[in-house]
């Protein structure tokens, strides 16, 4: 059965920027609409993602907040395919105390599970972004992992596609999207980008300015 990722896609009667924030009216109406059903190919794949960070990275360079509630569902498309970023109700400053409202299967362990005097930084975002750049070139819809009694039935999204990447075929990009152009290059480097992102350790995840060249060069 085709899993499908939840996003928006919107109806516009001005216009939109991808840059962070939307300019005249829009009517938006939320659906199950990437992945299969959305008939996103390699080539979409990859502009929503670069217009994704796009977004992200100007959002960090013009103030000090962190977006931290990045998930598909704040993520509009339009019947051309370009990404805009939207809903900021979750911002909170860096540097500041963990936000009270975050989704917890993109949220980064820090906020998941904040250690004393936790403090949040823009990575929380890198994180974020890693796992909307798993489900894109995974076309799956299950994130976190599933479990019957002590056994795990499926493992975390990044968990399977470590695995892939370690043990199997060295990238998780799904087959439909290998049939639609990406290269045995791309597959691993765009997988490579994603568990970049994904770490648990925040120091050790790239800057979003970081994960923008990254898309760049693949």
């Amino acid at each position: 059965m085709p899993c499908a990722i939840r996003m928006q896609l919107y109806e516009e009667n001005n216009s939109c920027t991808n840059k962070g924030r939307g300019e005249g009216k829009v009517r938006v109406r939320e659906g199950f609409v990437i992945a299969r059903k959305f008939g996103l190919n390699w080539k979409e794949t990859m502009k929503i993602l670069k217009q994704v960070a796009a977004a992200l990275v100007h959002f960090h360079d013009n103030g000090t907040s962190v977006y931290v509630d990045l998930k598909p569902e704040n993520i509009l498309i339009d019947r051309g395919k370009n990404a805009f970023l939207c809903d900021f109700g979750a911002v909170v400053k860096e540097g500041g105390n963990m936000p009270e409202t975050y989704t917890k299967e993109y949220s980064a362990p820090e906020v998941v599970e904040p250690h004393k005097n936790s403090k949040i930084t823009k990575k929380v975002d890198s994180y974020s972004f890693g796992i909307v750049v798993l489900q894109l070139i995974m076309q799956d819809a299950a994130i976190l992992p599933i479990e019957n009694g002590k056994n795990i039935v499926q493992k975390h999204i990044k968990d399977r596609a470590k695995d892939a990447a370690e043990f199997g075929r060295q990238h998780a990009v799904c087959r439909r999207l290998l049939q639609d152009g990406c290269s045995k290059e791309e597959e691993i480097k765009i997988t490579d980008v994603a568990l970049r992102c994904a770490r648990g350790n925040p120091e050790a995840r790239p800057s979003m300015k970081e994960i923008q060249r990254m898309l760049h060069e693949i």
